[in-house]
């Protein structure tokens, strides 16, 4: 499977509606703790992002190894329009944006943008988390 995270090889059958859950992402949903699914993980930095965006959004955790694995990545040969678009879809999530500071902490977003690092300390990143929230409510209302 090229999935990334467990829960993203959650499917339905739109033919009959049956859910397919191939890998165990629907115990992941349950748990709330967020298990990669193999190597697909690490081929693509991106999907540290990603994995940010989904325990922001879902309230979860994730297990060390993709936290570790996210650190082994660099986003620095990434298109910056790829970078840019999950960030995007981050702050469209809404959900958990106050917890974006630690999280990127622990997936090594600052080794990618180290003028971020001052950011990602505490109690800044309390600060940065409240910023990113005022930041999501704007796209909202500019969207409406």
């Amino acid at each position: 499977s090229q999935r990334d995270l467990r829960i993203h090889a959650i499917y339905c059958d739109p033919r009959d509606g049956v859910v397919a859950d191939p890998t165990g992402g629907i115990e992941d949903l349950a748990s709330p703790r967020l298990r990669i699914v193999g190597p697909a993980f690490s081929v693509d930095p991106v999907r540290k992002l990603r994995l940010v965006r989904a325990c922001a959004s879902l309230g979860a955790d994730a297990e060390e190894e993709a936290f570790a694995r996210s650190r082994a990545m660099a986003l620095a040969d990434v298109a910056r329009e790829r970078v840019f678009e999950e960030l995007r879809a981050l702050l469209r999530s809404a959900g958990g944006l106050e917890r974006v500071p630690e999280l990127w902490a622990r997936a090594g977003v600052g080794a990618d943008w180290p003028e971020l690092a001052p950011a990602l300390a505490a109690p800044a990143a309390g600060a940065l988390g409240r910023g990113l929230r005022r930041v999501a409510e704007g796209l909202v209302e500019l969207a409406d």
